[in-house]
């Protein structure tokens, strides 16, 4: 009936007398709800203690999923801010996600969606050419671009403390204009 307690611990043998290699685990979230979870366990290289299992992975009754390197830890899934804890990665240092594919011309993409639209934005890397695009409405051009060559594409306008710096030059707002002479 307690927290955390394994109901279920299935192991795989690694060595010595009773050694357990990896694990996968179900247990209890609390002992006040019949909330589950279930979880995978490796045995840390660096100990030799045959009861020494970490967590490496849960998933919770909600769905929620935490994958970790921290050597010590608790409420992985609730240190996060709350808005954004349906996938937590924790690390006791840097910590991150690769997007890998074995073609230099592919595209690496994550997307926004909704329920109205599978693609309402994107994040999206193109390979090939070393470009980085943000994508916003569904829509087929990029909004903002970044190349390899340094340069950043806007698609539209620009803000930065109000004012607006737009691609083109517009006759309609401008005054005072004076023809250049000798240039």
């Amino acid at each position: 009936n307690a927290a955390n307690n394994q109901v279920l611990l299935v192991g795989c043998h690694s060595g010595g007398v009773g050694q357990i290699g990896s694990a996968i685990g179900f247990g209890r979230e609390s002992t006040t709800n019949w909330g589950t979870y279930f979880s995978f366990k490796t045995h840390p290289t660096a100990t030799s203690n045959i009861d020494q299992l970490r967590e490496v992975m849960r998933i919770d009754s909600s769905g929620r999923t935490s994958i970790t390197t921290v050597s010590n830890y608790s409420n992985r899934l609730t240190d996060p801010s709350s808005s954004a804890d349906d996938l937590v990665i924790s690390g006791d240092n840097d910590t991150g996600i690769t997007i890998y594919t074995n073609n230099t011309s592919s595209k690496s993409s994550i997307y926004f969606a909704d329920a109205s639209d599978a693609d309402v934005g994107r994040l999206q890397y193109l390979h090939n050419n070393n470009q980085f695009r943000m994508y916003l409405n569904a829509n087929g051009t990029p909004v903002m671009q970044w190349n390899n060559n340094l340069t950043i594409y806007f698609n539209g306008n620009m803000y930065s403390n109000g004012n607006s710096y737009s691609t083109g030059s517009d006759l309609r707002l401008k005054s005072n204009l004076v023809r250049f002479t000798d240039t």
